[in-house]
């Protein structure tokens, strides 16, 4: 038997119970080299940027200014960014993988129990302009989409 979700159930697990509503307010960090196997795992490479709102800097708590937000996106089960988000640059080595983290710290280091959200740089919902990318530079994040599948 396939499972299959209703549209409302998927826009409320995505953003009312799930993933939105535990990483928002929380930033993404950009680093250098592969990817992690897991998310799980600790950040490999180099930290090489950060996306936050109005490109503030990073902070924790439950409802820091610079931190990044969410709206139901335009199909059933998708979340999308939300406000101004921007990507400030720390050098000038290109990003190949982001991580999301939550509101709560987060230095990087192995965990089971950190929420956390990890993507490639180019195609896992993310989207920078990275012809733009050089040390000290702010971009515009022109889109984040992440989708919950009606079957599974």
């Amino acid at each position: 038997m396939t499972i299959r979700l209703s549209s409302g159930l998927r826009d409320a697990v995505i953003a009312n119970y799930g993933l939105g509503r535990t990483l928002q307010f929380g930033h993404i960090r950009l680093y250098t080299g592969p990817q992690p196997a897991s998310a799980d795992s600790a950040a490999t490479g180099t930290l090489v940027g950060v996306v936050t709102t109005d490109g503030l800097a990073a902070q924790t708590g439950e409802s820091p200014a610079s931190g990044l937000r969410f709206s139901l996106g335009r199909n059933a089960g998708e979340l999308a960014s939300y406000g101004a988000w921007m990507v400030r640059a720390m050098n000038a080595e290109t990003p190949g993988w982001w991580r999301f983290v939550g509101r709560v710290a987060d230095d990087g280091a192995a965990s089971a129990t950190l929420a956390r959200l990890d993507g490639l740089v180019v195609g896992d919902g993310l989207v920078i302009d990275l012809t733009a990318w050089a040390d000290g530079a702010t971009i515009p994040v022109t889109g984040f989409l992440m989708t919950l599948p009606s079957e599974q």
